[in-house]
């Protein structure tokens, strides 16, 4: 399974179909994490999930595994088949 690890203040880059993406976290808690999806530098998505949950991001469904807030802060995403 494809993994990302967000870290707090440092995006995760990724291209799509010829697209430059960029995930970044917004803000993070304990039991949430809230996170943007640009694209070519404009911002296109928004989500704020919990462990569990999903989002659909360069078209395939990515779950949110493991959130710690403490520290530099950190969400794990999972990618779904």
């Amino acid at each position: 399974m494809d993994r990302w690890r967000l870290r707090r203040g440092i995006p995760y880059r990724m291209e799509h179909q010829g697209e430059a993406l960029l995930v970044g976290i917004n803000d993070l808690t304990p039991d949430r994490v809230t996170f943007t999806v640009n694209v070519d530098g404009v911002p296109r998505d928004t989500f704020a999930l919990g462990v569990g949950d999903t989002a659909r991001i360069a078209g395939r469904p990515y779950t949110v595994v493991a959130i710690d807030a403490d520290g530099p802060g950190f969400a794990d995403l999972e990618a779904r088949a």
